[in-house]
C-alpha cells in the first residue's frame, strides 16, 4: 500500500468514526445510598455534525411512584446531567436501577439513536434489621 493510499484509508476511517454517535457516562458509585439521597449521572455525547437531539427523547423529571425518581435534568453543550432521588426505604439492602433510555437524533446523513444503559444503585435501610 502506498503512503497516499494509507493516508486516504486513515482519513476515511476517521470520517466514519466521526459520523458515529457515541456517549460516555460518568456513573455514581453503585452502593451506599438511603432514602432521600440524590444520585447524579452525567452523560457526555459525541454528536456528528448535521445531527440535532430530538428533545422529546430526553427522560422527563417527575415519574411519581417509583423507588428512584428523576428530579432534574440539565443540558449544557454535549453534557446531560440527571439527578435521581431515592424514595425507597427498604427493610434490607436492595439494588435498584437507574432506567435505561434512548436518545434520538434527527438530521443528515440519517437519523440515529443512542441507548443509554441502566445503572445499578444499592439502597440500604435507615436502621439495621434486628
Amino acid at each position: 500500500m502506498t503512503v497516499r493510499a494509507a493516508a486516504l484509508c486513515l482519513l476515511l476511517t476517521g470520517a466514519a468514526h466521526a459520523a458515529t454517535l457515541q456517549a460516555t457516562t460518568e456513573e455514581p458509585r453503585a452502593f451506599g445510598y438511603q432514602v432521600g439521597d440524590v444520585v447524579q449521572r452525567r452523560i457526555t455525547v459525541e454528536v456528528p455534525e448535521g445531527l440535532v437531539l430530538d428533545e422529546n427523547s430526553l427522560p422527563r423529571p417527575g415519574a411519581r411512584g417509583t423507588a428512584l425518581e428523576l428530579r432534574a435534568l440539565r443540558r449544557s453543550g454535549r453534557q446531560i446531567e440527571l439527578d435521581y432521588q431515592v424514595f425507597l426505604s427498604p427493610v434490607e439492602a436492595r439494588t435498584l436501577e437507574m432506567p435505561s433510555f434512548t436518545l434520538r437524533y434527527d438530521g443528515v446523513p440519517r437519523a440515529q439513536e443512542l441507548r443509554i444503559e441502566s445503572w445499578p444503585v444499592t439502597v440500604a435501610p435507615l436502621v439495621p434489621v434486628e
